[in-house]
């Protein structure tokens, strides 16, 4: 009778009350298995994401150099670094291989791509000689019009313009100062106005710049400014035909050209 009695006793609980506790039960429930998918496909993701990176699969087992016509595909994969500890293709940094890539000599811009899943794809753009800069017995330096020294040559190499005193003990993938750029951008410039007629460019101890003519004269073009203007002066008094051996024609003040002997050159710019 007693146990009855407690039975009895026990609270009763709403209906209502019941049905809402069921469903934050299921609520609960609900959120939990949601956070265990979440985890589930986050720890999936990264195991497949680290089988595709870190699979042997994707390392770097060819590389294809298009573009070059100095640098070897030795030289290019050896500054780029690129089988160092066999490198996975997507964690290469492209932008710095690119960098590393444009320290060569001969290299004006690469390009570095990805080529799944195995190869790398890379493009150069060569630089172009402008003149070769007399260094005495230390040979003929060959440069571009922005001043990068391409390479050492050991004789004089024919076809391109010639510049003395311009410097020395120059070495390959040096760049040079501002000044040898103007007078790299006369070298440009002095074969379309001239032509054949030029021989080479003399840099004085005062930066001036003289061209120098297989006739035995001199254009005296003083700054490496208005050197388009200098020279078609200059080369109006040369095909006038009336200089003499060894004169020199004097355009260092633009539109007040003169020819004369190398002291009058010299008091006129002293």
């Amino acid at each position: 009778m007693k146990s009855d009695s407690k039975i009895q006793d026990k609270p009763k609980i709403h209906p209502k009350i019941r049905r809402r506790r069921t469903e934050v039960i299921l609520k609960r429930n609900k959120r939990r298995l949601r956070v265990l998918i979440v985890v589930g496909v986050l720890v999936f993701v990264f195991l497949v994401f680290s089988a595709v990176v870190f699979s042997p699969i994707s390392q770097v087992r060819s590389v294809i150099l298009q573009g070059n016509t100095h640098e070897t595909s030795q030289q290019v994969e050896t500054v780029a670094n690129i089988y160092n500890q066999k490198p996975q293709l997507f964690l290469l940094n492209l932008s710095q291989m690119q960098k590393e890539i444009e320290t060569l000599p001969w290299v004006l811009t690469a390009t570095v791509k990805r080529n799944w899943p195995d190869q790398l794809v890379i493009t150069v753009k060569d630089r172009i000689p402008v003149a070769q800069i007399n260094m005495g017995k230390s040979g003929w330096a060959l440069v571009d019009i922005y001043g990068r020294v391409l390479q050492i040559n050991p004789q004089f190499e024919a076809g391109y313009f010639e510049i003395d005193n311009l410097g020395s003990n120059l070495i390959p993938g040096q760049n040079l100062n501002s000044f040898a750029i103007s007078a790299l951008n006369v070298a440009k410039i002095v074969p379309v106005i001239l032509g054949p007629i030029a021989i080479k460019e003399v840099i004085g101890s005062d930066n001036s710049v003289s061209i120098v003519l297989g006739s035995n004269n001199t254009i005296f073009l003083g700054s490496a400014s208005d050197v388009r203007q200098k020279l078609l002066e200059a080369l109006a008094i040369v095909n006038h035909g009336s200089l003499l051996p060894n004169q020199i024609i004097d355009v260092s003040i633009p539109n007040s050209p003169v020819v004369t002997s190398s002291s009058i050159v010299n008091s006129r710019n002293g």
